[in-house]
C-alpha cells in the first residue's frame, strides 16, 4: 500500500481477503502514526511544512529546496511573503553583473524577515536580521568588527577561511561557531564570546596552542580534530556535555569533566593503549575510532559503545546501543541488554551476524539501523543490502544518496510500515514482499545520482 498526498494504493494482490489496512485515508494513517511510541517513529511529518527553504537563481540544486526564485522575481515581495520561506541559498556569483541582484535579494530577506542564510560570498550589506550564516568555500575575507549581523547565533566558515579574528568581533549573542579545514589561527582568550555553546573544528588543520580562556566558560559542545596542539591543564570547559575527536592525550583532563555525557576518541597521540579509568563516570555514549588496546574497566553508566577496531576483552552489560563496524569481523558476544544494533560497513554480512542472534524482536535486540556509507564509487548500494529478517524497528540511512533514510516497522509478524523520505512516501508491505520492496526504493534514490 502506498500513500501519496491524500491517496492510498494497494501493492497486493490479496489485501481484501487479509482483512489488514486497505484503502484506509491519509488522515486516519496520520493518526495512527501518531500514537506510536518513539519519536524516530514520527520522522515523516503528516502535517503541513511551516517553513520552507529557497535558493535563488541556482536550478542545479533546486531539489534540495521547496523553491526555486529567479533574479526577475526578487522583487515580487507580497507573493513570496506567502511562502513562509525561513532559509535562503545563494546561487547568484556576487560580482558585478551581479551586484543589484543581490541588494535586491538582501532587501527581500529584510522585508520577509528571513532568518538563515547559505552560500554567502562577501560580509558586505549583510541584511542585520540575519542569525544564521553559511558561508562559501571559497570565503576569505577578513572578519572585522561591525560586518556580522548583531543577533547572529550560528556561523559557518568555509573549507579556505584562514584569517585572525580579534576580540569583539564576533557577536556576544553567538552560539554556534564552525570553523573548516583551513583555519589554524591563534584564539587567545576573549575571541570567542561567552554565549558560545557549541564549537567545531571540522577536520581543520588547526594547531595552535589551547589556554585557559580559549574555549568560552559555558561551552558544551567541542569537536576537535588534531592532535597536536598544546592543551594547558584546565583549558577545558567544566560545562562540556559533548566532545568529539579528541586525541588521546587529553583524557586525564577529561576525566575531570563532570557533565561530560558524549565522548569520541580519533586520534592515538602515540598513546600504546587508552585507560578506562580516565573516562569520567558521567558519561554514557562512548565512540573509539582507533585500533588501539583498552585496559581496565568502562564506567557502567555507558549505553551507547562503538568501539571499532578497539582490543577489548567483552562487551560490557549495560549497553544498550551497540555499533558494529565490521560485521563480517564482529566475534564478541553482545550482551543481553543491547536493544538496537547500528551496522556500518560489511553491511552484506549482517545476515551471517543474524545467524547467531534473534533479531526477530523475541529477544533482546529490537532495533536495527543499518548506514550504508563508503559505498559511492559502487553506485549500485542496492546490491549490498542482503534479504534480512527485520526486527520491529529498523532504520536505514544512505550518506551517499543527499542522506536519504528508510524507515521500517514491523506491524504483526506477516506485516511492517514503511516510509520513504523523498518523495515522502507510506507503505504497508507483506514479509514476503519486503526486501524486494526496499531495493526497489533504493534504486529509485540512485537514479538521481
Amino acid at each position: 500500500m502506498i500513500i501519496c498526498k491524500n491517496n492510498i494504493f494497494s501493492c497486493s494482490n490479496n489485501d481484501n481477503q487479509t482483512n489488514k489496512l486497505v484503502n484506509i485515508s491519509y488522515l486516519l494513517l496520520a493518526k495512527v502514526i501518531n500514537y506510536l511510541d518513539d519519536n524516530i517513529d514520527r520522522i515523516v511529518d503528516f502535517s503541513l511544512k511551516t517553513k520552507c527553504k529557497a535558493v535563488v537563481g541556482d536550478e542545479f540544486f533546486k531539489y534540495k529546496y521547496d523553491y526555486l526564485i529567479s533574479k526577475d522575481e526578487l522583487d515580487d515581495i507580497d507573493r513570496l511573503k506567502t511562502l513562509n520561506i525561513d532559509k535562503v541559498s545563494i546561487g547568484l556569483n556576487d560580482n558585478e553583473d551581479n551586484k543589484e541582484n543581490i541588494k535586491n535579494l538582501y532587501r527581500l530577506i529584510s522585508h520577509l524577515n528571513i532568518s538563515k542564510l547559505k552560500c554567502v560570498q562577501s560580509c558586505s550589506g549583510l541584511p542585520m536580521n540575519i542569525t544564521s550564516i553559511s558561508f562559501i568555500y571559497s570565503f576569505r575575507e577578513e572578519i572585522v568588527p561591525g560586518c556580522l549581523p548583531p543577533n547572529l547565533k550560528t556561523l559557518k566558515f568555509g573549507r579556505y577561511f584562514n584569517q585572525p579574528i580579534e576580540p569583539g568581533v564576533l557577536p556576544n549573542t553567538l552560539i554556534k561557531l564552525i570553523f573548516n579545514e583551513s583555519f589554524n589561527q591563534p584564539l587567545e582568550p576573549g575571541v570567542l564570546p561567552s554565549s558560545l555553546k557549541v564549537l567545531k573544528f571540522k577536520e581543520s588543520n588547526f594547531n595552535q596552542d589551547i589556554k585557559v580562556g580559549t574555549f568560552p566558560p559555558n561551552l558544551e559542545v567541542l569537536e576537535f580534530h588534531r592532535s597536536y596542539s598544546t592543551l594547558e591543564d584546565g583549558a577545558l570547559p567544566q560545562t562540556l556535555r559533548i566532545l568529539e575527536y579528541a586525541p588521546t592525550s587529553w583524557l586525564p583532563q577529561i576525566k575531570t569533566l563532570p557533565n561530560l555525557e558524549t565522548l569520541i576518541i580519533g586520534d592515538a597521540s602515540n598513546d600504546p593503549h587508552i585507560d578506562l579509568n580516565y573516562l569520567p563516570v558521567s558519561l554514557t555514549r562512548l565512540e573509539i575510532f582507533l585500533n588501539i588496546k583498552l585496559i581496565n574497566v568502562m564506567p557502567p553508566t555507558i549505553r551507547y559503545l562503538n568501539l571499532e577496531n578497539c582490543l577489548v576483552e567483552e562487551i560490557p552489560f549495560g549497553v544498550d546501543t551497540l555499533s558494529i563496524q565490521f560485521a563480517s569481523t564482529f566475534q564478541k558476544e553482545i550482551p543481553s541488554s543491547v536493544k538496537k544494533l547500528v551496522i556500518f560497513k560489511d553491511i552484506f554480512c549482517i545476515k551471517d551476524l543474524q545467524k547467531r542472534y534473534d533479531m526477530t524482536g523475541a529477544a533482546s535486540i529490537q532495533e536495527l539501523v543499518i548506514i550504508c556509507d563508503e559505498l559511492a564509487d559502487s553506485h549500485r548500494i542496492s546490491v549490498y543490502i542482503p534479504p534480512i529478517i527485520f526486527p520491529p524497528k529498523t532504520l536505514i540511512e544512505i550518506p551517499d544518496i543527499r542522506n536519504e533514510k528508510i524507515w521500517i516497522r514491523m506491524i504483526d509478524n506477516q506485516y511492517y510500515l514503511v516510509l520513504s523520505q523523498s518523495p515522502i512516501i507510506t507503505s504497508i508491505v507483506h514479509v514476503s514482499k519486503l526486501h524486494k520492496y526496499i531495493i526497489y526504493i533504493i534504486n529509485e534514490y540512485e537514479q538521481t545520482l
